[in-house]
């Protein structure tokens, strides 16, 4: 059998690594680098562009590349106009408009010639709750599978006191 390892580390940030056997890729691993990582972060953005044929927003949110946001991941709370009543999703330039600010958080880092994947739902993820400022609802880590367990938190969840359209998730730790 003929084997060869091919290593690129042209890119700083990242690694990535191939095992190809007799002609066939038998393993891929791309490691990348903690520092730039921007994962999870928030930012106020900037609205550059508003792209109709992939009904998604450029953003320019500080980084080297502006960051890509499809309309499905604009929250009606953000959104420049207010979605109609009965109407699913909506185009992107019903949501936002140009040269507007709009708090993003990166869900994807960038990666290449691409730009970071956005969203507008901001999850604040803690030790104990991940805290959801733009969704109301919540809920319980479906890991906690103890029934007895599930309601003890589920009472705690409903007792606690947060804003309007805020809610939470309970994380395992909170046990």
């Amino acid at each position: 059998m003929n084997r060869k390892m091919l290593i690129n580390g042209q890119r700083a940030e990242e690694l990535r690594l191939a095992i190809i056997g007799d002609g066939v890729l038998e393993h891929y691993q791309v490691e990348k680098s903690e520092a730039g990582l921007q994962r999870a972060n928030i930012y106020v953005g900037q609205v550059t562009s508003l792209q109709k044929n992939l009904n998604a927003a450029f953003v320019d949110y500080g980084s080297a590349k502006d960051g890509f946001l499809p309309a499905r991941e604009v929250m009606h709370q953000v959104a420049s106009a207010k979605p109609r009543q009965g109407e699913g999703s909506q185009n992107i330039e019903q949501l936002l408009q140009k040269k507007k600010p709009i708090l993003v958080q990166v869900t994807n880092d960038a990666v290449g010639g691409k730009g970071a994947a956005l969203t507008t739902n901001i999850s604040l993820a803690g030790r104990y709750l991940v805290l959801t400022p733009f969704d109301s609802s919540r809920g319980i880590s479906r890991k906690i599978e103890d029934e007895d367990e599930r309601k003890v938190l589920r009472e705690r969840i409903t007792d606690l006191a947060l804003p309007d359209q805020m809610g939470c998730i309970i994380r395992t730790n909170a046990m």
